[in-house]
C-alpha cells in the first residue's frame, strides 16, 4: 500500500477492498499495541461465546477444518489450498455455523453477550443504518448489506475464501437468523438461496402458514434446447447458449453457468448463479431477463494483433491461476477461476480492466516480455505480480513424460498380464479399419512411432480400427465435415489392452485423469473410442487447437479457457460434429470421443498384426 498511487478520489466510488479493511485491522494493532488476532479474541468472540472460533488456525480448528473444494468452468475439481492466505484482518475467521448462531444472538441482545457488553447499542445501530445512501432495507451499512424480507429489514453478509463460501442473514426485529456454509468454492449463490428459503420457513410457520416450496429444477427438453443452442448479442454484451452432453449452459461477457427448467421457466442454476438469469425465446432471438438478444452468426476468426500472441496463456499459481486469452478480436482475464474481464489496450503492453464490472474495476495492468516477444509476468499496478507458468508444450510440440518405470519392463509385465474378467453377454467383435470406410480420412497415428508423449512406438502398424457401427458413424462424421471445408485426421482408435496398461503403469500420478486404468479397461480397448482432429481439406494442414494431442494439461479439457477464437471455433466444431452422430467426448480430452455402444462390447487384446 506504501509506494502504491492513488487510483481514485477519496469518496468519489464504492470499491470491495480488502487492503482497506486490512488497513482499519491494522490500526487497532498500533491503537492498541496487541496483534490483531490475539485483540480480536479477547475482546469479541471472547465475550460473544464463540469458543470454536478464531482469526487464525490452531490445532483444535485444524482438526475440524472440513475438506473444501475448488472448481472451474472447464470443469476441474480440485482441493482447495489450506495454507495462510495473508488476508487477516479481512475475513479468514475460522467459525462453525452454531458460533456464528451466537454471533447473531449478540446483535439481538443488542451487543450484549452472555456475561457482558460485546458492543454498545448505539454503535450496533449505526452498523445497521444506511451509510452512503438508501434506507434502512437498500444498500449498505457498516459490515451489513441491508434488504428487505418479508416486510422486515434483514441485514447480511457473505464471505467467500478459497474452497468456502458462506452466508449470514438476521432479521433484528423478530430476532430470526440464519448462517449457512459450504465447502464448495464460490458458491455464495447457494448459500444465499438456502438461506432467503431458511427465512421464508420460519416467517411461515411464525405467520401459521403452510411452509413454501424450494424450487426445483430439471434439465431443458432436447429439442427446446437445440432451438436455444446460438450466439446472441445487445450491443456489446452477449449470450451464447451451448448444449455440452446433457447440460445446456449460458455464456455471457460476465460468468458462465448452466441452464434448467422450472416452474418459473428456463433459469440459471449452477453454483455461480441461481436463478438471477430467466432465458425466453422470442421467434429466433432471445430474451434474457426481459431484454432482447439478437441472434447472430458467430465469427470463426477474427483479426488480433499479431504481438497479443505473446501474451496469451496462463499465469499465477495453482490455487489461482491468471488465464489470459483471445474471444471475438479482444484481449482477455479470466481470474479466480469464475471472473471474466474484457480488456482495453491502453499503449503497448499496459492494458486497462473494465470501469464497472470485476475486482480490478476501474484499474490497469501491464505485460512484461523476454526478448522473444512472450510475456513473462503480468502485474496489476498497485497489485499482485502474476508469473506465467509453464503448461510443459506448445501447442505445435509434442507434450512428453518421463515414464516411472523403464519402457522394456511396462512391456514384460503388460504382455505377461491378462485383462480383467467381464461377466456379461457382448456383442461379437467387428472391427474394421477405418480406410474401409473413406480414403480421405487422414491418419497421423502416433503410437506406431516415437511421436508421443512416452516417446516410444507401440504399434507395428500404422493403422486404425473400430466396431463396424462406431466406424460408420465416423464416417458420417468426417462427411458431414467435408461439407464445411475439413476432414478428420485420426491419432489412434482401437488400442490392446496391454499397451493401455503400459500407459497406467507408466505415468506420474498427477497425470492418470489422462490415462485409463486397465482394471477396468479402456473404451479404446472395446474398439468404441477415437483420438482424433481436423485439417483443412484444401491444405492438407493440420488445424491448431486450444492445446495439443495428448498433452496432459488443463489445455485438453474441452471447456478449457484460452487461445483463440479460431482455436475455440474448431475444438466445439469438432465436438458439435461428432456428437451429432452418437458419440460423446472425454471429459478431461478435447479429442477424446466414445462411442455411445462402447458398453456392449469387449475388452480387446489382440495386436495389430493379428487382426
Amino acid at each position: 500500500i506504501v509506494p502504491s498511487t492513488l487510483v481514485h478520489k477519496p469518496e468519489s466510488k464504492i470499491k470491495y477492498s480488502n487492503a482497506a479493511i486490512a488497513v482499519v485491522g491494522y490500526t487497532l494493532e498500533v491503537l492498541y499495541q496487541t496483534p490483531y488476532v490475539k485483540y480480536m479474541q479477547k475482546h469479541i468472540l471472547e465475550k460473544i461465546g464463540m469458543s470454536n472460533s478464531a482469526f487464525a488456525p490452531n490445532r483444535k480448528i485444524s482438526s475440524k477444518l472440513a475438506k473444501a473444494t475448488m472448481w472451474s468452468y472447464d470443469d476441474r475439481i480440485f482441493p482447495a489450498p489450506t495454507f495462510e492466505l495473508g488476508m487477516i484482518p479481512a475475513g479468514s475467521l475460522y467459525a462453525p455455523v452454531t458460533d456464528l448462531a451466537k454471533f447473531m444472538m449478540m446483535i439481538f441482545s443488542n451487543g450484549m453477550g452472555p456475561k457482558e457488553s460485546v458492543i454498545q447499542s448505539g454503535t450496533l445501530l449505526e452498523m445497521i443504518s444506511p451509510q452512503f445512501g438508501g434506507d434502512r432495507t437498500s444498500g449498505y451499512g457498516i459490515g451489513f448489506g441491508l434488504s428487505n424480507h418479508g416486510g422486515f429489514q434483514k441485514i447480511g453478509h457473505g464471505g467467500a475464501v478459497y474452497g468456502f463460501s458462506t452466508q449470514l442473514y438476521a432479521i433484528p426485529e423478530i430476532k430470526y437468523g440464519v448462517a449457512t456454509a459450504s465447502s464448495v468454492d464460490v458458491t455464495n449463490s447457494i448459500t444465499r438461496k438456502l438461506s432467503n428459503y431458511a427465512l421464508d420457513l420460519m416467517l411461515a410457520k411464525k405467520n401459521n402458514e403452510s411452509l413454501p416450496d424450494y424450487i426445483n429444477t430439471s434439465e431443458i427438453d432436447v429439442e427446446l434446447a437445440q432451438s436455444l443452442e446460438g450466439h446472441y448479442t445487445r450491443g456489446e454484451l452477449y449470450a451464447d447458449i451451448e448444449i455440452r452432453g446433457s447440460n445446456t449452459v449460458l455464456i455471457t461477457n460476465y460468468l458462465e453457468v448452466p441452464l434448467r427448467q422450472s416452474i418459473k421457466g428456463i433459469i440459471s442454476d449452477g453454483r455461480i448463479n441461481q436463478g438471477s438469469f430467466r432465458i425466453e425465446k422470442a421467434e429466433s432471438n432471445l430474451l434474457v431477463n426481459g431484454k432482447k438478444f439478437t441472434r447472430k452468426v458467430k465469427t470463426e476468426k477474427t483479426k488480433i494483433p499479431s504481438d497479443w500472441k505473446g501474451l496469451m496463456g496462463e499465469y499465477g499459481w495453482n490455487h489461482n491461476v491468471l488465464f489470459v486469452y483471445e474471444d471475438m478480436g479482444s484481449l482477455w482475464l479470466l481470474m479466480e477461476w469464475i471472473e471474466k474481464d474484457k480488456l482495453k489496450q491502453v499503449k503497448g503492453d499496459l492494458f486497462a480492466f473494465p470501469n464497472n464490472s470485476g475486482m480490478y474495476h476501474g484499474e490497469e495492468l501491464k505485460f512484461k516480455r523476454n526478448a522473444a516477444g512472450v510475456a513473462t509476468e503480468v502485474a496489476i499496478i498497485n497489485g499482485p505480480i502474476f508469473k506465467r507458468r509453464d503448461v510443459g508444450a506448445s501447442t505445435s510440440e509434442t507434450f512428453r513424460i518421463e515414464p516411472i518405470k523403464p519402457i522394456d519392463e511396462l512391456r514384460e509385465t503388460a504382455l505377461n498380464a491378462n485383462p480383467p474378467k467381464e461377466n456379461q453377454n457382448f456383442k461379437q467383435t467387428d472391427l474394421i479399419e477405418l480406410k474401409e470406410i473413406d480414403l480421405s480420412i487422414k491418419y497421423d497415428i502416433r503410437y506406431a512411432s516415437t511421436n508421443n508423449f512416452m516417446s516410444n512406438k507401440f504399434y507395428t502398424l500404422p493403422e486404425a480400427y473400430m466396431q463396424r457401427p462406431a466406424a460408420e458413424a465416423l464416417g458420417r462424421a468426417h462427411r458431414k465435415l467435408k461439407d464445411k471445408g475439413y476432414g478428420l485426421l485420426i491419432h489412434d482408435a482401437y488400442r490392446p489392452w496391454y499397451v493401455t496398461k503400459m500407459f497406467w503403469d507408466a505415468t506420474p500420478e498427477d497425470k492418470k485423469i489422462f490415462v485409463a486404468n486397465p482394471q477396468n479397461g479402456s473404451r479404446h480397448n472395446r474398439g468404441c473410442a477415437v483420438d482424433l482432429t481436423l485439417y483443412d481439406l484444401k491444405t492438407g494442414k493440420v488445424i491448431e487447437m486450444v492445446g495439443g494431442y495428448d498433452e496432459f494439461t488443463g489445455r485438453s479439457f474441452p471447456n478449457y479457457y484460452g487461445g483463440t477464437t479460431q482455436q475455440r471455433w474448431h475444438r466445439k466444431l469438432l465436438r458439435d460434429v461428432m456428437e451429432s452422430e452418437g458419440f460423446n467426448i472425454y471429459e478431461f480430452e478435447w479429442w477424446h470421443f466414445d462411442y455411445k455402444d462402447w458398453k456392449e462390447y469387449p475388452i480387446g487384446n489382440t495386436k495389430f498384426e493379428n487382426l
